[in-house]
């Protein structure tokens, strides 16, 4: 994906009509492992919130080391909405590490109202 159709998309992302957000969306969907370095950026930069929470979800597309990892420490946020897309994309994996990690959190964490 080039740098300015992946702006465009994340421009998308931060809209608040709903259509041009799921147009940004489905953009970067099946896409993230290519961008998944400025993805994590991105998450990184933002408060906990609704933008973190989009960024969460789609990196919880991909099953790739630095994916679990960054996944696994969002499972911390204080946003319930960040916790629930990462404990998704981990629990949604093929990644056996990243099962564990869903299951570890879950067992630890039954309070949690998305489990």
């Amino acid at each position: 994906m080039n740098p300015a159709d992946f702006a465009k998309f994340v421009q998308q992302l931060r809209s608040q009509d709903s259509q041009t957000y799921e147009d940004g969306y489905q953009s970067i969907s099946g896409r993230v492992d290519e961008v998944l370095a400025p993805l994590i950026q991105l998450a990184e930069s933002e408060s906990p919130g609704q933008m973190r929470g989009r960024f969460v979800e789609l990196i919880g597309q991909s099953e790739t080391p630095e994916a679990i990892e960054f996944l696994a420490g969002e499972l911390q946020s204080p946003s319930k909405k960040v916790r629930m897309w990462a404990y998704s994309g981990l629990a949604d994996s093929e990644s056996s590490v990243a099962n564990a990690i869903a299951a570890k959190f879950k067992d630890e964490n039954p309070e949690e109202e998305f489990l």
